[in-house]
């Protein structure tokens, strides 16, 4: 189990140290501007919660090195840009459904932990 070290993100700004199990994380995600930090990881049983660090999206990525890039769908207004693209561990994806109502297409990614995301249509290759 590897063990990534990661500096949470604080108000006010602060060194606040932060290990992860790099296996427990589902997907991370850019933060958007107006939040703290610069990268949210949302970890297995956290729910919605993401927990901000400081580290920017691309050395995340390379900390954790098995997440595969797909678009976020939102139900509401689009994301701001930069923070509509999600990385996501297909290991903790439990099952992929499509959306059958509406005219956008996207898929439930319901992951391990009971969690859910909404992701555009097609899936992303690194899903097979």
């Amino acid at each position: 189990m590897p063990i990534v070290h990661f500096n949470k993100a604080t108000e006010p700004a602060s060194v606040e140290d932060f290990w992860v199990n790099a296996a427990a994380v589902r997907y991370v995600q850019a933060t958007p501007l107006d939040q703290l930090g610069k990268t949210l990881l949302y970890l297995v049983g956290e729910g919605e919660n993401g927990v901000a660090v400081i580290e920017p999206l691309p050395k995340v990525l390379e900390s954790l090195g098995h997440l595969v890039e797909t678009p976020r769908h939102y139900l509401g207004n689009p994301a701001d840009s930069g923070v509509g693209m999600v990385y996501i561990a297909p290991s903790l994806v439990s099952y992929l459904r499509p959306n059958t109502r509406g005219d956008t297409a996207y898929w439930y990614a319901h992951f391990v932990d009971g969690s859910e995301l909404h992701i555009r249509h097609p899936i992303p290759a690194g899903f097979d």
